[in-house]
């Protein structure tokens, strides 16, 4: 049988079809030859990881495919690590190639013919990080000029065509209501000293909700009060930004309390870990007005930096699902609650319900029959996947990077006393040999832990565990087990009255 394997990123005026690919293909099948099409429509060629592509090569190793046929090499992938893979599983297979564009080219065992074909794929390659270059470049270049960079128009503002150096942009203009409630939240959590959870509170009671007709989450509220966009940007705000490691496109003396500001680039979310410190991001006034103060903004920043809290952790011990479990009506965390004594059920309750605006579930659901539905979800996952040892999220990232920026602090002091060696005086010399004897010793324990980390970190998160082990050995974890099983391949469970779905990474 062949295989026509057509590929699709987008619908463009200029970029072919995958039926008119399909159709090119065909012309290359000789009559009465039995043929399948592989196709993935919206994937990118940056790599293989596609749905269509994956089930080709599953049946290219089960001896189902003799031939692939494909419109163009870059259809596969733009990847020359990638396509040499491939090359070499189809020769492996015994298995032949053509393309439509490149017919000349095939897997024969000529090497100048498997070298023609990766010099194709390499200059694929290069196409595609040029114009991914040119593509970041552009993007940084028209934030540094003031441009919109594009995405939904933040609460309380909405988005209208403008001009900017002649060019055609966007600008934010407010929304009367919606800046009235942002501005309710900023007074609640800045000046009436309320928590994330009383704001929601508030707003779920007043029946107010997101842009997109949904209840308020305490990370979207977090992410409204540490956006710089409201601001009436002033030298304080500037200093702040800057003290960040945020690159600032614009001098202090425009830092005049008017303007909101746009943060771009690698950020990371302010419901997360608030600003970055490795000067990825960078923050450019745009030529809309703010609408908070920028002493109460700033204010509200000193509050979210000591505010870790917004949402469930995973640190239950009520279920094996704790953390991972939403309500399908109002979208806040799940939590397992039992009565209290020994041996009492214990039950699912949504936090909506605990803030008590959400009444829509109304049936009873214990987390015994919950977790029941879910295993048998995961490990008929788990059956399916051809990966026979299983990767943890990294956890201990965040620490170790805290971890060597103090042991850089250390360094830098231990530097400094040195400064002073050529100038000091005996009795000095005896303090400063006393400091950086100590300063050393602090610096050493702190790479130790580090190094402890880092041999944490490649660890298996279930005891080094293969999923078939995960499989078959499932019905005697203990929670923690599960929980780590769970949290490294389950990304959300969502429930409702009428249905609970698990969704995979």
């Amino acid at each position: 049988m062949d295989a026509i394997y057509v590929r699709q990123s987008v619908d463009k005026v200029d970029s072919i079809s995958i039926e008119s690919q399909i159709a090119d293909c065909e012309k290359l099948v000789a009559q009465g030859t039995k043929y399948q099409v592989y196709q993935d429509k919206g994937y990118s060629g940056k790599n293989t990881d596609r749905p269509a592509f994956r089930q080709m090569m599953e049946d290219i190793e089960a001896g189902l495919i003799e031939r692939v046929v494909v419109w163009k090499l870059d259809r596969l992938s733009r990847s020359l690590l990638d396509f040499s893979d491939f090359v070499n599983r189809l020769k492996n297979h015994n298995v032949k190639f053509i393309s439509v564009k490149e017919s000349s080219l095939q897997i024969s065992g000529n090497p100048a013919d498997e070298l023609m074909l990766n010099i194709l794929s390499a200059f694929a390659q290069f196409e595609r990080e040029t114009i991914q270059m040119r593509v970041v470049e552009n993007y940084y270049a028209r934030g540094k000029q003031g441009f919109y960079l594009g995405g939904r128009a933040p609460y309380g503002f909405q988005k209208v065509r403008t001009q900017l150096h002649g060019k055609k942009t966007f600008m934010l203009l407010p929304i009367a209501e919606e800046v009235e409630v942002m501005q309710k939240i900023y007074d609640l959590y800045g000046n009436g000293g309320c928590s994330l959870g009383q704001v929601q509170k508030w707003l779920h009671e007043n029946g107010l909700k997101t842009k997109k007709g949904n209840y308020f989450q305490k990370h979207a509220i977090a992410r409204i009060l540490g956006n710089p966009v409201y601001v009436k940007a002033d030298a304080d705000v500037y200093t702040f930004l800057q003290s960040k490691g945020v690159h600032i496109n614009n001098p202090v003396e425009d830092y005049i309390g008017v303007n909101g500001v746009y943060l771009y680039g690698k950020t990371k979310g302010v419901a997360k870990d608030k600003y970055n410190t490795d000067n990825d991001e960078y923050a450019t006034l745009g030529m809309h007005e703010g609408v908070v103060p920028a002493d109460l903004w700033l204010r509200v920043q000193d509050r979210l930096a000591h505010n870790h809290n917004f949402g469930a952790k995973g640190t239950g011990t009520k279920s094996w699902l704790t953390g991972l479990v939403r309500c399908g009506y109002c979208g806040t965390s799940i939590f397992f609650k039992d009565g209290g004594r020994e041996g009492s059920k214990v039950y699912t309750i949504c936090m909506g319900r605990i803030e008590k605006y959400c009444y829509a579930r109304k049936k009873a659901l214990t987390a015994d029959v919950l977790e029941d539905i879910v295993e048998g979800h995961l490990l008929n996952h788990l059956k399916t996947l051809k990966v026979k040892t299983a990767k943890r999220k990294s956890t201990y990232a965040p620490q170790i990077q805290k971890l060597k920026i103090e042991a850089t602090a250390k360094d830098n002091e231990i530097t400094t006393y040195l400064k002073r060696v050529p100038e000091a005086s005996s009795t000095v010399m005896a303090y400063i040999n006393q400091e950086v004897e100590r300063l050393n010793k602090e610096k050493l324990e702190i790479l130790e832990r580090v190094n402890e980390l880092i041999v944490k970190e490649s660890t298996p998160e279930f005891g080094g565990y293969s999923i078939d082990d995960v499989v078959t050995e499932w019905s005697s974890f203990d929670m923690e087990q599960r929980k780590s099983v769970a949290k490294v391949f389950i990304q959300q469970v969502t429930v409702t009255d009428d249905d609970i779905k698990v969704v995979f990474y």
